[in-house]
């Protein structure tokens, strides 16, 4: 709520909010332009624990996204993925157009990032600066792509892989331990690091979400490599056609 007003307060008019809402259940979805009231009802579900993912998109010229705020839950429920019961994770995506946001709102949508994390008890998430916007959730994130992982197979290991590395990162326990624990994480771990509670930490890059150098992004990659995915043929492929034509379609390297 916080966030939407700001938003609304601080950039430009006339922005087009979508909304996009399915509980655990999946009997009930909302996907339709931003209403109050469709808003309400999904603060309810969340509230109640019903919701099982949430993407609210401010969109303006649907060009320059922003991927800012993945959060993956614990997960606690079999959702029937294709028909087929699969254990899968909740996950909250949010939006903002690149274009209506400031080191302001940066600022503020970071508050409420660790917020939700800490709250929801998060296993990961990410903030990053990409083109593409997150699409119809659950849904992979732009690493997760690139490695042609499929959510419904890969989100029971959220809490042993991170979704990739990105401006600012969240991990917990396990991914924690399998970086040599805590020492390790706040010696050794680029950037800056921020303790979220007992067993959550969030890594954040650079002080500018839209100032960082390829050799930091290099840096945070090696760094997190135990907690990556092994690459596939695929990676680089995919990274050809999208990522090295157009490098602000996603802030990744494929070396």
């Amino acid at each position: 709520n916080n966030l939407m007003k700001l938003i609304d307060e601080h950039n430009v008019e006339n922005t087009k909010k979508l909304l996009f809402a399915v509980t655990v259940d999946q009997k009930i979805e909302i996907n339709n332009t931003f209403t109050l009231t469709k808003w309400k009802d999904v603060v309810g579900y969340l509230n109640k624990s019903q919701l099982h993912c949430l993407m609210v998109i401010n969109v303006n010229k649907f060009k320059n996204f922003v991927s800012g705020f993945s959060i993956t839950f614990e997960y606690s429920f079999d959702q029937e993925y294709y028909y087929i019961p699969k254990l899968t994770a909740r996950d909250i995506c949010f939006g903002i157009n690149s274009d209506l946001i400031n080191a302001f709102i940066v600022k503020k949508y970071q508050e409420m990032f660790f917020e939700g994390a800490k709250r929801f008890k998060a296993i990961t998430g990410y903030i990053s600066l990409e083109v593409s916007r997150p699409g119809a959730s659950p849904n992979t994130s732009t690493y997760e792509n690139m490695l042609d992982l499929k959510y419904h197979e890969h989100s029971p290991k959220f809490d042993e892989f991170v979704r990739g590395y990105y401006w600012g990162n969240i991990i917990s326990k396990k991914h924690i331990e399998k970086l040599g624990g805590v020492s390790s994480v706040i010696k050794y771990s680029p950037g800056i690091v921020k303790k979220l509670s007992e067993n959550m930490f969030y890594l954040q890059l650079a002080d500018d979400v839209f100032n960082f150098t390829y050799e930091q992004l290099r840096e945070l990659k090696s760094f997190f490599k135990p907690v990556l995915k092994e690459e596939q043929s695929i990676s680089k492929i995919k990274y050809e056609m999208y990522i090295k034509k157009n490098p602000y379609y996603a802030r990744l390297i494929f070396d």
